[in-house]
């Protein structure tokens, strides 16, 4: 009784801590979604919600965050899948595609900086062939090294991921599919693949809620203000919470929290179905 037992004094200062540091503080954020006022509370119902959704900058930051991440993700899922399947063996590789994800982001903005800003290496270069330099972060190419910044940053431990997923395939399968065929990407798609479906789908809801990360990148190099393409759900909820406006950053937080849970909820009913 005590071993059956046991699994719970392991997990207890976990749940404690989730408990008391972000359910309770999400429970009683409530009130601001469903009321109004931050002293006196008035029952509001969905009110805030549907000021929200009628409020041009939210529509804005929601239209960027989502059109960020059904181009960032789907690329980064597939890229590091690919590669996971042949630097499955070269540890040192994989580790060395970690290192993005350890970089303090200060230090990683600054060396995105030197590299495409007004003065970096890329507008040095342009001038030594004649052209005018240019600033990348404030031109059409913006949202284009955001979305480079992501991949570099994920792409490494997204691979780490697959990496460990594809080791528990038995070595049988791919030998029995060698028989057939010779090609790789063929045994990728058609075995490999729906093995590793339900890790797939995991590291597509954590590649998503990565993408809300982004945010901090941004806010080095722009600060409060960025360009109205980069504008994020991050930089809304930011703005509004220095302006006190808890009403509409707890709104905005409730919906992005709705959404996450909503794929959690696929990802799990997935992992039962398949019985992972």
């Amino acid at each position: 009784m005590k071993r059956k037992q046991a699994w719970f004094w392991y997990i207890a200062p976990l749940m404690t801590g989730i408990i008391i540091f972000c359910i309770i503080p999400f429970i009683v954020s409530g009130r601001y979604v469903f009321g109004s006022g931050t002293v006196r509370f008035e029952f509001a119902g969905t009110e805030n919600i549907v000021s929200l959704f009628e409020n041009g900058v939210f529509r804005m930051a929601l239209k960027n965050t989502i059109s960020f991440i059904l181009a960032a993700v789907p690329i980064t899922v597939f890229a590091s899948f690919v590669s996971a399947f042949y630097l499955n063996k070269s540890r040192l590789v994989q580790r060395i595609l970690l290192l993005p994800l350890l970089m303090p982001v200060a230090a990683m903005a600054l060396g995105w900086i030197s590299l495409f800003g007004g003065d970096g290496i890329i507008s040095v270069i342009l001038k030594c062939f004649g052209k005018a330099g240019t600033d990348c972060f404030n031109g059409p190419y913006a949202r284009l090294i955001f979305l480079l910044i992501y991949f570099v940053k994920n792409f490494g431990y997204m691979t780490f991921i697959f990496s460990g997923a594809m080791v528990n395939i038995p070595k049988e399968y791919r030998e029995a599919f060698l028989i057939d065929s010779n090609s790789t990407l063929s045994y990728i798609r058609h075995v490999a693949a729906p093995l590793l479906s339900p890790v797939i789908f995991f590291v597509t809801v954590f590649s998503t809620a990565n993408c809300m990360q982004i945010f901090r990148e941004i806010y080095s190099i722009y600060g409060d203000n960025p360009p109205q393409g980069l504008y994020m759900l991050q930089s809304f909820m930011n703005n509004n919470f220095q302006k006190l406006n808890y009403n509409r950053l707890c709104t905005a937080a409730f919906i992005v929290v709705l959404f996450f849970s909503f794929m959690v909820m696929i990802y799990l009913w997935l992992n039962k179905r398949r019985k992972w």
